[in-house]
């Protein structure tokens, strides 16, 4: 490669690295900084290969040391020309003083319970991920340069601060947890291999192989729908039956179980934690109707009744898991004690924010605009969705929160 195409590529590098360089705060602390880390390490990252190009040519400047250069620069190119841009959208969420406090609250309290390694959390309002997560580091292959690592959570565009459907963010979350925590472990590997020989043993390897695949893949889905519904109670079960919706039928090649079947099992989770007097009391018909959804369809091929019946198998390791992981659920009798004065408060537009003096945790008062709904608007399966697009409601159920945190942080200075 001659010199001019070598300086070409090097010019396309130095452009990539000084519009990445553009509006980046300087000595950042706080939330997002890890962000801020991650697109310097890259630019150092860049500028590093650059230099040591230079001195490869000025030690030997031949026709092969010239094609080591060439590709050295092609690949941190490739880089730079597709990781930087990436991240610059990231990183103007991450400056933005609009997202709500009630929402950060919310976030980093379930990062606390959900992540050992912990997150540095950046939201970012996005119209082709909905409700999604992405641990930076581990989809860029890079090593985070600073503790704890960025995790972008992406929210619909068009409605980015539906309070009532936050808990779907709490089973995001559960998708980095199984990275960092290895809840999927080898236990769980293991009673994959024997239930996929159980109930499909004359079946040839390459499909034995797909069908422990798509079994894990339910796995992971079920895994994060226990967190989710461990940490934020029936506000999951809801939320989840709301933005899925209920009545979807997934492909049964996709990465996530059908929404009829993940539902209930939900529910039954639920239930076996005390959350049966409540949603007996709230919304006994919409229960039942999630209870009933697809319960009588037959399995439509060999693929799909082994994984029904290996993950029924498998729901009494889910369960252990998330009660491992989160041995101090949301509790239904604190909630009982708390609902009569805090409904008492929504229904006079009031946002509840503590109980005789007791800061209310975020998930409480999330269930609480729930169950405040089913109030308003009846029992019945329309009020899902009626419910999650109040974007008034969203907001009073929002401040709540911020006023839960504040008064929690005022109690920790007194």
């Amino acid at each position: 490669m001659d010199e001019p195409t070598l300086d070409f590529i090097r010019s396309l590098i130095n452009t990539h690295i000084e519009n990445a360089r553009r509006g980046l705060p300087e000595g950042h602390s706080g939330r997002g900084s890890s962000l801020f880390c991650l697109n310097r390490s890259l630019i150092e990252r860049a500028e590093s290969a650059m230099a040591g190009v230079d001195v490869a040519l000025a030690n030997r400047n031949d026709d092969a040391t010239r094609v080591y250069a060439g590709r050295a620069l092609q690949r941190t190119l490739a880089e730079v020309e597709t990781k930087l841009p990436f991240l610059r959208p990231l990183i103007e969420s991450a400056r933005r003083e609009d997202v709500p406090l009630g929402l950060l609250v919310s976030l980093d309290m379930a990062i606390e319970t959900l992540l050992p390694d912990g997150a540095d959390p950046v939201v970012h309002f996005d119209d082709a991920h909905m409700y999604s997560t992405l641990d930076l580091c581990n989809a860029m292959h890079l090593k985070a340069t600073d503790k704890p690592a960025p995790v972008v959570f992406f929210v619909p565009v068009l409605d980015p601060f539906n309070a009532l459907l936050t808990p779907l963010l709490v089973h995001e979350i559960g998708h980095t947890a199984i990275s960092q925590a290895n809840l999927q472990n080898r236990e769980v590997s293991l009673i994959v291999n024997e239930l996929s020989a159980h109930y499909l043993p004359n079946a040839e390897p390459e499909t034995l192989m797909k069908a422990r695949d798509q079994l894990k893949k339910w796995i992971d889905e079920l895994l994060c729908d226990g967190l989710a519904a461990a940490i934020c109670g029936p506000a999951y079960l809801f939320a989840a039956a709301a933005f899925l919706p209920a009545t979807a039928h997934d492909d049964l090649t996709g990465s996530h179980p059908f929404p009829n079947y993940r539902l209930r099992v939900v529910l039954t989770a639920l239930e076996s934690k005390g959350w049966s007097p409540m949603l007996t009391q709230t919304c006994p018909q919409t229960i039942d109707w999630i209870k009933n959804l697809g319960e009588d369809n037959d399995a439509s091929s060999v693929m799909e009744s082994f994984l029904r019946n290996a993950c029924t198998g498998l729901q009494p390791v889910i369960d252990s898991i998330v009660q491992r992981h989160v041995p101090e659920a949301l509790d239904a009798d604190d909630y009982e004690r708390i609902v009569p004065n805090a409904l008492d408060q929504l229904r006079i537009h009031v946002p509840p924010s503590e109980i005789d003096k007791v800061p209310l945790e975020p998930w409480q008062i999330i269930l609480l605009g729930w169950q405040y709904s089913f109030d308003l608007h009846g029992d019945a399966p329309s009020t899902l969705a009626l419910a999650s697009k109040d974007r008034d409601f969203s907001q009073m159920i929002l401040r709540a929160i911020e006023m839960s945190q504040i008064r929690r942080l005022w109690s920790e200075l007194s």
